[in-house]
């Protein structure tokens, strides 16, 4: 087995080659999802809240990582 070409911008996880800002905006809901989940005790605000922020931090870092082409 062969492992998959990596570019600068990827990190392996569980072998599969991750773009960085993806991780990033994974990471960052979760925590929202945590924090928004504990501060309110209620499940929707924290779903909607994490994947908005996870949205939102992985469009950014796609378009101020990545060149137009």
């Amino acid at each position: 087995m062969t492992l998959p070409a990596l570019s600068s911008t990827d990190v392996l996880v569980a072998g599969v080659p991750w773009p960085r800002h993806k991780l990033f905006a994974v990471i960052a809901g979760l925590l929202t999802l945590m924090i928004v989940g504990v501060a309110t005790t209620s499940a929707a605000p924290a779903v909607l809240g994490g994947a908005a922020v996870a949205v939102v931090v992985g469009l950014t870092l796609r378009a101020l990582t990545h060149p137009r082409d």
